[in-house]
């Protein structure tokens, strides 16, 4: 009788120390299928996962949509309490997840142009476009070539889209011969799309990028993010975390 009791003052403890919050969560919008706008709901992968993991310790979440270059600029103004999808720095005081996505960025051109990519060298030899900030995010080696000079300007092959759904607009109108994106992306504009450009003409995808994008939470909170990552290891032990991706396919 003695330890039922104990066991249950220190559960009633637990429950007293996990107090359920509403947490804002920033998102970069216009990213099918990760986080996106539809019969004026928003929704996708990134945000099913965040409310999926901090359920589980009573959390819900408030959006709040910002563009991908003010993602930590929210955080650091606490306009929010985490910011999705970022790259991990262990240099700027947040609390990172372990990574929960991880992006497989290729470039991509059109057959009839005869684009030759191998290297991400021979990206200087075509103008190409990104989303903001891709330099940041694409390794070192893509870093040094395109990053901007104490000007802040790009070498002249190097177009950033303030929006991703921009960004495909300036590939299929042909502005540019390249396009640099997350392989998922690519194809969920591409039929959304479908009805302004031919989107239907082939294509070709240059994998230049070895490594995929990997892609964490920032909180301004420990705990949270520790419950975020013990939450996100649950969903992948139950395939919860494989069926919300494969819920947007």
């Amino acid at each position: 009788m003695l330890r039922i009791l104990s066991f249950f003052m220190i559960f009633c403890t637990m429950i007293d120390f996990v107090k359920s919050e509403e947490l804002k969560v920033a998102f970069a919008g216009d990213r099918p299928p990760y986080c996106f706008q539809k019969d004026g709901l928003i929704q996708g992968i990134e945000i099913d996962l965040l409310r999926a993991a901090m359920a589980q310790f009573g959390h819900t979440i408030k959006i709040v949509i910002v563009p991908k270059v003010r993602l930590q600029k929210a955080l650091e103004e606490r306009e929010v309490d985490a910011a999705a999808t970022v790259q991990n720095n262990q240099n700027n005081g947040f609390y990172f997840s372990n990574t929960y996505l991880e992006f497989q960025n290729v470039a991509i051109s059109r057959v009839r142009d005869k684009v030759i990519i191998r290297t991400i060298a021979d990206l200087n030899n075509y103008p190409f476009v990104t989303w903001q900030e891709a330099w940041k995010n694409l390794g070192a080696e893509f870093a040094t070539n395109y990053q901007p000079d104490k000007n802040g300007r790009h070498p002249s092959n190097y177009f950033e889209a303030n929006s991703q759904l921009s960004q495909n607009k300036m590939f299929w109108a042909g502005r540019v011969r390249v396009i640099i994106i997350d392989k998922t992306i690519f194809e969920h504009h591409r039929r959304l799309l479908g009805t302004d450009f031919d989107t239907s003409i082939p294509i070709v995808i240059h994998p230049i990028f070895k490594e995929k994008t990997r892609y964490s939470v920032a909180f301004r909170e420990r705990t949270y993010r520790n419950q975020f990552d013990e939450g996100m290891k649950n969903l992948k032990g139950n395939l919860t975390y494989q069926k919300i991706i494969e819920a947007y396919k």
